[in-house]
């Protein structure tokens, strides 16, 4: 069986008549922007599961632990980050694409996200295939970390 259809089979997507019933003072595009991130919520809590699992059979695949260890850093959970961290730097046998998304998400959860971003810039321009899986590397470092390096039109 398929990981996407275990999932489905083992956690039925919510009913989004029964989340948005009775909401108070939300306007119908306000309701279904709140559905879709409960959605959004959800399916990843489910494939983030899903990966951890994968990830305890699977110890040796860096960039699946270097992944879980930056979304584990997104949502606060340190010490799941600093486990899957110390898993990813680890791990053999990687190839310089794995090397680099490695660094990059590892960056992150380091707490180097200006760093992070402009190492995935450069990736992706050499590596576009791995242009989504590092969009989210760029927005949330923008969001989290503030560059304090000196304005270079100043």
């Amino acid at each position: 069986m398929s990981d996407r259809r275990h999932l489905e089979q083992h956690h039925p997507p919510p009913d989004d008549e029964a989340i948005t019933a009775d909401l108070t003072g939300a306007s119908a595009e306000a309701v279904a922007a709140y559905s879709a991130v409960v959605d959004a919520v959800l399916t990843f809590q489910t494939c983030d599961q899903a990966l951890a699992e994968c990830l305890e059979r699977c110890r040796d695949f860096a960039v699946g632990q270097a992944y879980a260890a930056f979304t584990a850093t997104m949502v606060g959970a340190d010490d799941r980050a600093h486990h899957r961290a110390d898993l990813a730097r680890r791990a053999r046998g990687t190839n310089r694409r794995e090397r680099q998304l490695v660094e990059i998400l590892l960056l992150a959860v380091d707490g180097d996200g200006n760093r992070a971003a402009a190492l995935a810039t450069e990736h992706v321009r050499e590596f576009p295939v791995d242009a989504d899986a590092l969009s989210i590397v760029q927005r949330w470092s923008q969001d989290h970390f503030v560059d304090d390096r000196p304005d270079v039109a100043s």
